[in-house]
């Protein structure tokens, strides 16, 4: 009597573990890279890899056509922004004043440098006129905070960087720049003002990313 309880708890407890099963489910599996990969081909299609020279030679051509626009119907009108403004841009670097906190720079991703004047209240764009705004840092002469370095490329590298022209240097707290080179590294993550001496400038040079490069460093 004993054994045939025990077999039937067993068949019982058997067969409720197989109704607990789940069926199998077909789901294909994505890697972590595969988003990258897809984000990275819509851009390079119908090449392999990314055109840098193609990319580069857009941007200058999109920038000298900005000074064609006042000839054309509707861009001397004004403009509101509609929207859509819930999309968050990302700050790659921050430099504060050294004299005055409400002095702030920013520099963003793909968006440029930026600039306020009271704690952050405003803002205003200080490099639009340039072909790259990819921002990978900004630095403030400590001797002088008129004099801002900026150095250009997006260091959080992905499947597209955010590519740059080297180093610019403002003398007048970012009203005009002035190219000082190291255009071919394509991303200065870092720029450095010697304390003791500010015509030394350090600057880190990532390199562009997919492509061979023995200028980094």
């Amino acid at each position: 009597m004993k054994l045939s309880s025990l077999l039937l708890s067993a068949l019982c407890s058997l067969l409720l573990f197989s109704c607990a099963e789940k069926a199998p489910q077909n789901f294909k599996e994505i890697t972590l890279y595969q988003p990258d990969d897809y984000f990275a081909l819509e851009r390079a299609y119908p090449d392999p890899a990314f055109n840098m020279r193609a990319y580069t030679r857009g941007l200058e051509e999109a920038r000298q056509s900005l000074s064609f626009r006042n000839d054309f119907r509707g861009f001397q009108e004004n403009w509101i922004v509609r929207g859509p403004g819930n999309i968050g841009g990302r700050a790659n670097t921050i430099a504060v004043h050294p004299q005055d906190e409400n002095i702030i720079y920013a520099g963003f991703a793909r968006g440029g440098v930026w600039k306020t004047t009271d704690g952050g209240l405003s803002w205003e764009p200080l490099f639009d006129d340039q072909v790259f705004l990819a921002i990978g840092d900004i630095e403030i002469d400590p001797t002088d905070p008129d004099v801002v370095y900026v150095g250009t490329g997006d260091p959080n590298i992905s499947s597209h960087p955010g590519i740059g022209n080297g180093v610019f240097k403002s003398i007048d707290g970012g009203l005009t720049w002035q190219h000082l080179g190291l255009e071919a590294q394509r991303i200065i993550s870092q720029v450095r003002v010697n304390p003791q001496n500010p015509d030394i400038v350090y600057a880190a040079a990532m390199g562009l990313p997919f492509e061979r490069n023995n200028q980094r460093g």
